[in-house]
């Protein structure tokens, strides 16, 4: 799969999960859904979207390689998901928990939406 597929599968995914958080915004009581959702959202979009491409130029060639870049990578994206969870609920105190519990939600499913997208392309029939 290239870089560009992926792309367009999570655009549409981020879309998808756009408008069930919409839903959400009306439906769940104010105390429920933080505001920060959005932009909670745009952060996975572009953390995948980067990581991605890292992903796909380290593995071009050797696929040992290719997975010692993605077990570094996902080592690295839960530091750095650590970090920001913390600065969003520290600059967010009295919205910590609904933001802590979206963080949360989004992390896991961005990472079966990019595991998903991997083995797809590791799976020899996929492409048929």
């Amino acid at each position: 799969m290239n870089y560009f597929r992926f792309l367009k599968s999570l655009i549409v995914f981020t879309a998808l999960l756009s408008l069930i958080a919409g839903i959400l915004s009306f439906t769940l009581p104010e105390k429920y859904f933080a505001q920060q959702v959005w932009m909670i959202l745009v952060y996975f979009l572009l953390i995948s979207a980067v990581f991605q491409l890292i992903l796909v130029r380290s593995g071009k060639d050797d696929g040992k390689k290719f997975v010692r870049a993605f077990m570094a990578g996902t080592t690295i994206k839960l530091f750095i998901h650590v970090i920001v969870i913390l600065v969003f609920a520290f600059m967010n105190r009295e919205k910590a928990i609904p933001i802590i519990i979206s963080f949360f939600c989004y992390y896991l499913l961005f990472t079966v939406f990019e595991v998903t997208m991997q083995l797809k392309k590791s799976d020899p029939t996929a492409n048929q």
